[in-house]
């Protein structure tokens, strides 16, 4: 490749200055000459007047060089100089952009880094492979991004809630102005990036004066010299034309003027709101901020293994005025932390937590005889023979099971899965509605699962359409039901009932909740039907005979599973 370059650098000014330019660096880049050689050379090319309009990309090769030699600073300050350069090679920018933000990240500082990530994917094609990886790398971020902002934000509301009237009035009027500034200077920003009308005309060949817009604009006022500004209309001589111009003109001046105040008003309303001002608001903004912290620290030590910066935001709660559930997984956390780096430190904050917070699952766990938590693949397993009782439908034996295991569960993602099986297993016993409320507490408690959007999603769906009971949605062929004590279902019942059926219907069991199991047998065409299999069965066996049974469509039926309504059809 060095050769190659070298060839194409000896044309000099027989071929366009940047391929020129674009050879030299890539010559001096892959030379064996001397750092210090290359610097000399390439800052004679920044000297140089006749590569002005390529300095972005003589700066980025010479920021790749320091950056080679180990100078990181210097190397940051010419990278940032090729970006401010205004270049129009995205390639550049791209790269420009990731390597800072890569450096950003290797110095814990993700907000920043963040931030770059965001102009590196503005420089890159929404379909290539590049803008997908970013993309997930910024993704990765955006928890930390947005707990950081928001300790940011509890902490300026704190503050600032301490500030009398008048101050806060000149802190939010100043906002407005500002935010005004801001959008003018936009609205002359896009201005500037309109093309003139000149230039639009410019192109035009014909010359009928009509598409001349100078000749037009000569003619509009020309007219309004002789007579004055006349509204658009069959008698436009008449003289009260021209009042009727000037009162509408004037209307419009003062309702393009009155909501632009009505705007600000309402902003400083609206910020105002935002700032606590009593005590219980305080706490709550507190209480807030203190999860926050929590939650940066186990990002930082369980994603990140960040220990440092783990141990800076969960320290921020100690000694704190703050919730004792928040407090103790906090220092459970520390000490996680300090194991690895500090004994005598880790013992003092496990006796803390033991005899401090003893009715904390962060107690349970340090008091076990493991001492510590299940590892992941065991939980995993645990988990999938978990949700072979649910298929089975021993609903009870799956409650029970993640209950028992639950304070072992040290992994957030894992506790997830394990309480949303049992959302999942509740619901089935108890209704749809105990399981939408379920689902609303597992957002709350875990506000930053991976899998939060997912269960919002199914929340969302809930209330949409089985908040309430469809009457209207009757259809499907017919059942015949056998509601049993659960003490009393015997699975020898099962086999005598296929017995009498033989191949012409399904029979099945159903957990109805936890004291009824629900004989089902599916696919009959009418009632009739139904009903003749049913005195078939009765005669047969005895302990079906003085049992409440009934038919109903199998739409019905699943509807009286979701929402638990067997009284309505056994008083039927």
């Amino acid at each position: 490749a060095s050769i190659y370059f070298k060839k194409v650098a000896q044309f000099h000014r027989k071929i366009p200055r940047e391929f020129y330019l674009n050879a030299k660096l890539k010559t001096l880049l892959y030379d064996s000459l001397e750092n210090t050689d290359k610097e000399i050379q390439i800052k004679k090319m920044i000297d140089n007047y006749e590569n002005e309009d390529f300095l972005d990309k003589i700066y980025y090769n010479y920021s790749m060089l320091l950056f080679s030699r180990g100078s990181t600073q210097k190397g940051k300050k010419y990278l940032n100089k090729a970006i401010r350069k205004n270049s129009n090679d995205n390639d550049l920018l791209y790269r420009g952009y990731n390597k800072i933000a890569k450096m950003y990240f290797e110095d814990s500082k993700y907000v920043i880094a963040g931030k770059y990530l965001d102009s590196t994917l503005k420089n890159l094609d929404v379909r290539s492979k590049q803008f997908w990886e970013i993309q997930r790398q910024k993704k990765g971020l955006n928890q930390i991004i947005k707990l950081e902002n928001d300790i940011t934000l509890y902490d300026s509301l704190i503050k600032i809630s301490f500030y009398d009237s008048k101050k806060l009035d000149d802190i939010l009027s100043q906002i407005d102005v500002n935010e005004t500034k801001e959008r003018q200077e936009k609205l002359k920003q896009n201005n500037k990036n309109r093309p003139d009308n000149i230039s639009r005309t410019s192109t035009r060949k014909s010359n009928f004066y009509f598409y001349d817009d100078k000749l037009v604009e000569l003619g509009k006022n020309s007219f309004e010299i002789l007579w004055g500004k006349r509204t658009r209309e069959s008698y436009w001589r008449n003289s009260s034309s021209v009042s009727v111009q000037q009162e509408i003109s004037e209307e419009e001046e003062i309702k393009l003027v009155e909501p632009k105040e009505i705007s600000n008003s309402l902003r400083n309303t609206e910020l105002f709101s935002a700032i606590p001002v009593t005590n219980s608001q305080r706490d709550s903004i507190n209480n807030l901020r203190a999860q926050s912290y929590l939650r940066l620290g186990e990002l930082y030590l369980v994603k990140y293994k960040d220990y440092e910066l783990a141990k800076s935001r969960l320290n921020k709660l100690v000694g704190q005025k703050v919730n004792q559930q928040i407090l103790a997984e906090a220092k459970y956390l520390l000490f996680k932390i300090f194991k690895q780096v500090d004994e005598q430190r880790a013992q003092e904050l496990k006796k803390e937590v033991i005899e401090d917070y003893p009715e904390t699952k962060f107690a349970k766990i340090l008091k076990s005889s493991n001492n510590l938590v299940l590892e992941e693949d065991v939980l995993k397993e645990k988990l999938d023979s978990l949700q072979l009782l649910f298929e089975e439908q021993k609903f009870e034996e799956v409650i029970n099971g993640i209950e028992n295991q639950l304070s072992f569960i040290d992994n957030k993602e894992m506790s997830f899965d394990w309480e949303l099986l049992k959302a999942a297993s509740v619901g089935r016993l108890e209704g749809i509605l105990k399981y939408n409320e379920m689902l609303k507490e597992l957002i709350a408690k875990y506000p930053n699962s991976n899998r939060k959007k997912e269960i919002q999603k199914i929340n969302s769906e809930i209330n949409k359409k089985w908040k309430t009971q469809k009457s209207e949605s009757i259809s499907g062929k017919y059942s015949l039901i056998f509601p049993l004590e659960k003490r009393e279902f015997e699975e020898t019942v099962l086999d005598s009932i296929s017995s009498i059926v033989g191949g012409s219907n399904r029979v099945s069991m159903d957990v109805y909740d936890y004291d009824i199991k629900l004989i089902v047998i599916k696919d009959f065409e009418n009632i009739e039907k139904a009903n003749y299999l049913r005195r078939a069965i009765e005669r047969s066996i005895d302990l079906l005979k003085l049992k409440n049974n009934f038919v109903v469509l199998s739409s019905q039926y699943k509807n009286m599973l979701i929402y638990k309504t067997l009284d309505l059809y056994k008083e039927n």
